[in-house]
């Protein structure tokens, strides 16, 4: 019988990858998403301290997963961040999926907006259409984690937005307390 693999999200131990290694060890935990570190957010993170990252997985036999940059937290009216973010943020957070291994990047599906317009859902179909084409180019798979008052805010609406978008790259990330804070 295969065994359950564990994984977290290294700050919900701490921002310090040493100490949120050493604990999750000692939990039996071995499989890593990366959000937050001492220097920041991934990937506006000190180069060095994602060098003592990288070692402390490969010399303790550790997984990194699954990267969070945080992007396409904002509505879609906010345009020019928005393309700044597919153009920097994500471009750069794919790099280091590539160095880390790991396969897949989390991203959000847009902030709502009060009395916002249906039709923002195909310009959210299409940000996230061209950020999975990003993806998939470079071998990662993006994946949208709900969130409250977000065009992917129930497991209805992901999958909506997932069926529009229809790229093998692009998947659900699904936060059962985000989905509990929708209700």
């Amino acid at each position: 019988m295969n065994q359950l693999a564990l994984g977290i999200v290294s700050d919900e131990v701490s921002p310090d990858f040493g100490q949120a290694a050493r604990h999750a060890i000692e939990w039996g935990i071995s499989i890593f998403e990366i959000r937050i570190l001492k220097t920041g957010r991934i990937p506006m993170v000190d180069q060095s301290e994602l060098r003592e990252v990288k070692a402390l997985a490969n010399n303790n036999g550790l997984a990194i997963t699954a990267l969070s940059p945080g992007i396409f937290k904002l509505p879609i009216s906010q345009t020019t961040s928005l393309e700044s973010e597919l153009r920097n943020t994500l471009r750069k957070t794919l790099d280091l999926a590539r160095e880390f291994g790991a396969s897949m990047v989390i991203v959000f599906g847009f902030q709502r907006e009060k009395d916002e317009s249906p039709d923002n859902f195909f310009r959210a179909v299409e940000l996230m259409g061209r950020a999975a084409e990003i993806a998939q180019k470079e071998g990662v798979r993006l994946v949208i984690e709900n969130e409250p008052g977000f065009w992917c805010d129930s497991g209805a609406n992901t999958a909506t937005l997932l069926a529009k978008v229809n790229s093998p790259s692009l998947r659900a990330n699904w936060d059962p307390c985000n989905g509990y804070g929708r209700l």
